[in-house]
Parts: structure tokens; sequence; C-alpha cells
């Protein structure tokens, strides 16, 4: 295992404030609803035909915009007192946590990760391009539509996701604030899937009620689809951040490791990562340019079934690190200093 000094680790977390510091106050003095447009993006919610959809992704941006420069500002300040930080106890443990290699033991790029979600990245491909010729519309449309086969199984494979996320729980020996942590991960995913099929109001034909009617843009039962795409835009991102951009801050900044180590939020493996980004590019935009539409299938329907299978691969993976006797294999000078400074805070 490399050596690694506070010195360096202290380097790494100034960087990280200073980096951070000046892309987000830089992105949120540019960002705008005509900044967007020009490359691309939120172009369709901008010029939706319901104006709830329009509103939203106005308020939305202005959201983003002033998060930006709020975490931007405040990673400049902490930047300058950054010596006062490193003297703290919570640094101290962050150090010693970047000394563990938690969720870094998948170090191939072809694991068994890879391999199983690039074939089903193939799979879906394969589907859009010949599924118009091999299936008849009415396969199609028992496939493709809202409740239909995928929306369906991707809220199973959230459920299941949930049950991998709470026998992870009962794997956990040491700290409480892990168990809560995986229990909160697995009701979340429980949420989710009753969100993906609108908590059942299609399959047990009830009636939307009146006052959520009026502000969901599908006039479902469902909190994602209130006041237009928020909800939506917040988790294609969040995932993306989460699937592709976090696996590389784990490998690559020291600051980083510590912090998903500390807080034993489930990274994935590179080959799993590259598969997230993939599934980030699941868009009508982007493929129905490339390839004829698929009768009766938005895309984003089959982004969220990948997303569900790709979370599912990612919390097997963190199963995987959890052992029946102790919460990872951590080295034991570093588990006693851990214990140690526990033991004085």
């Amino acid at each position: 295992m490399k050596s690694i000094t506070q010195k360096t680790f202290r380097q790494h977390f100034k960087i990280t404030l200073l980096v951070v510091g000046i892309i987000f106050t830089i992105g949120g003095v540019l960002l705008s609803p005509d900044f967007l447009m020009y490359f691309g993006f939120f172009k369709g919610s901008l010029t939706f035909e319901n104006n709830l959809v329009v509103t939203t992704t106005l308020l939305e941006i202005s959201i983003i915009k002033w998060t930006l420069l709020f975490v931007g500002l405040i990673s400049l300040i902490i930047y300058f007192t950054s010596n006062k930080i490193s003297s703290t106890s919570f640094f101290k443990e962050l150090f010693l946590q970047s000394k563990l290699n938690l969720f870094d033991q998948n170090t191939y790029f072809f694991n068994r990760s890879f391999y199983v979600i690039y074939s089903l990245i193939f799979a879906s491909i394969l589907y859009l391009l010949f599924g118009n010729n091999l299936f008849s519309d009415e396969i199609l449309k028992s496939i493709n539509i809202e409740d239909g086969w995928i929306e369906n199984i991707s809220a199973i494979v959230f459920l299941i996701t949930a049950l991998v996320s709470f026998s992870i729980v009962f794997k956990i020996k040491e700290r409480k604030l892990d168990k809560f942590i995986y229990l909160g991960f697995g009701f979340l995913f429980i949420f989710i899937a009753g969100e993906e099929i609108s908590w059942g109001q299609r399959l047990f034909q009830f009636e939307t009620i009146a006052p959520i009617k009026e502000i969901n843009v599908q006039g479902e039962n469902n909190i994602h689809n209130m006041f237009g795409y928020f909800f939506d835009h917040m988790f294609i991102a969040g995932i993306f951040i989460w699937g592709f951009i976090s696996p590389i801050l784990y490998r690559k900044n020291l600051f980083f490791k510590g912090l998903f180590n500390y807080c034993k939020i489930p990274i994935a493996s590179l080959g799993l990562a590259s598969g997230f980004l993939i599934i980030s590019m699941y868009h009508d935009s982007i493929l129905y340019r490339m390839i004829d539409e698929l009768k009766y299938l938005r895309i984003a329907e089959m982004r969220e079934f990948l997303t569900s299978l790709a979370l599912l691969i990612l919390f097997l993976e963190a199963r995987a690190r959890f052992k029946s006797t102790t919460q990872v294999e951590q080295p034991v000078e570093i588990r006693a200093e851990l214990d140690k400074l526990a033991v004085n805070n």
C-alpha cells in the first residue's frame, strides 16, 4: 500500500477546495437559460408546451446558479482558512480513512461488473435498433408504454437493490452511522420503486388526487413529476456524479477518498463507472438522432431501467466488501489510530 503522509493529504484537500471554488464560482456566474440553450441543455424543458415545465425549469436553473456560487465562494473561504481546519480531529480522521482501500478492490477495468453492465447496454441497443422489426405493435406496446414491462421491471430491480442494501446493514458490526446510511439507501430505493409505477395507480386503477393532478406534469400520483421535471433532472445529475465522477475522484484525490471512506457510500468499480457514463447518454435528443424511434418508447424509460440495474450491481459490489465479522478489511495500525481518535472524541 502506497504511503500517504498528512502533508500530501493536506495538499489534496487544498487543491480540491481551490479547484471547486474557482470552477463553481465561474459556473455560477456564467449559468443562464441562454447559455444552456446554446449548448443544447434543457432545450426541451425550456421550450416545452406546458408552462409549468418552463417555469419550473427556470426556477431550477436559478437554484443551480446560486448553489454553484454559494459552494464556490464557501470553498474559497475554506481554502484560505484551511490551516485551522487541518488541525481538527475530523480532518485527521479523514486523513486516516484515505489510507484505506474500502472501495478500491476492483482495480481491474474489465471486471465482472464491466461485462454484466455492457452486456445489458448492448442488449438495449439491439432492442432499440431492431425492436420495430422483431416484435409486433401489440408486444412493443406492452413492453414500452407507461407501466409496461420496462417500467415494472425497473421498479422490481429497485426493490431488489433495497433488499441488498438492507442485507448490508446486518453485516456491519462497527459504526451505527453506517447502518443508518444503508438503511436510508434501502428506504430510498423503495420510494423510487413506488415512484416508478406511480404507486400502482394504473395497476390498481385509482384516480389521481385532485391537488396533485393540478401540479403534476403527467397528471399522476407521484412526486418526481410535480412542478415539471425538476426531480428527474436532479436524479439524472445525481446518478452521473455518483456513478461516474465519484469513482474517478475516489482514485485520484485523497481528500475525496477519505470522505467517501468515512461516509461508506458505495463507489463503483471503474468498469461499472464507465457503464454509468454510457447510460447517462440515453436521451431522445442523442439516440434518436442516430437511430429510428422505437414505437411507444421514451428513451428515459430505458435509461431508468439500465440505471436500476447499474445501481443493483453497485450495491452487490459494496455487499462483497462487508464481512460477517468486521465491517471491512483494515490494516491493524490504521484501525488502532481510528479507535484511539474515536475514544478521544
